[in-house]
């Protein structure tokens, strides 16, 4: 029953969110869909997960489970429980404007992992690019009545920057090595996804050398990886998403004499600065 139910969770939750299912190794059909990009998707995707949480809780009996179950089941309840945090406290999907945080590692993924013929994971791309037009004007909406934190704005727009830097990475690595049709078709889509992205202000660097788009990739990747380690440096009650927000609100005070300094900062901004190591 447990196990029925899990899948049955799991199955929606992957048609939901086919990004996930290429994540995890399941390809076919998830590697040619996007998920929807506005916060009914993310309401959407908590309700499914707090509907099957209840089902369970209902309906199995906890001390009857497997071991290997019963470690399902805390996955689960905890995975509802930071839903719901995210949600009502953090707010992230009315306050972020990444659209690129859950979708764009997807692309490296099938560009990097040789899971599949190269051809048939390009064709399965260009799918994927098409409908990117789609996901972000949905993904827009979500910010029609809020204002997103400024920090979180600067990152998302070098994210979306950074976007183009790879499809034209894929461009170039990727010739003679699929079929000239197939790497026509790669180049049209990618170029008229580059127009929309154009019409927000994302306009592509001017790279043309493949170890020119190498060293952006690599930029990018350190940019990353120093996220990562703040995340690992903040302790569990400090989340990276409260850590930007706080830090944020520091401005550096220009003079008229050209000097410059920092104001005093606050306690909650001191904690975090110590936590990190920078002071």
């Amino acid at each position: 029953m447990f196990e029925t139910l899990t899948k049955e969770l799991l199955d929606e939750f992957f048609d939901k969110n086919p990004h996930w299912a290429s994540h995890i190794g399941l390809h076919d059909p998830y590697d040619y869909q996007l998920p929807k990009g506005d916060t009914a998707h993310v309401l959407e995707n908590h309700r499914l997960l707090e509907t099957y949480v209840n089902r369970m809780t209902e309906t199995i009996e906890y001390k009857k489970l497997t071991n290997d179950n019963k470690i399902d089941w805390h996955v689960l309840t905890k995975a509802l429980e930071r839903s719901r945090f995210e949600i009502e406290e953090q707010r992230q999907h009315e306050l972020n404007p990444n659209a690129f945080d859950d979708i764009g590692s997807v692309f490296f993924m099938m560009i990097s992992r040789d899971y599949a013929p190269l051809a048939q994971r390009i064709d399965a791309m260009i799918a994927r690019i098409k409908q990117l037009p789609q996901y972000l004007i949905e993904f827009q909406s979500r910010f029609d009545h809020t204002q997103p934190v400024t920090l979180w704005t600067d990152i998302a727009i070098e994210s979306a920057h950074q976007i183009p830097e790879l499809f034209q990475f894929i461009i170039i690595t990727t010739k003679e090595k699929i079929p000239e049709e197939l790497h026509q078709r790669l180049q049209d889509v990618i170029e008229k996804t580059f127009q929309l992205m154009k019409k927000h202000g994302l306009t592509p660097i001017n790279c043309n050398k493949e170890e020119s788009i190498r060293s952006r990739i690599m930029l990018s990747y350190i940019g990353y990886l120093m996220l990562s380690l703040l995340r690992k440096k903040l302790d569990d009650g400090t989340s990276l998403g409260y850590c930007l927000t706080t830090l944020d609100g520091i401005r550096e005070v220009s003079y008229t004499d050209g000097s410059k300094e920092l104001p005093e900062l606050t306690k909650s901004q001191k904690e975090i600065m110590e936590k990190v190591g920078l002071m």
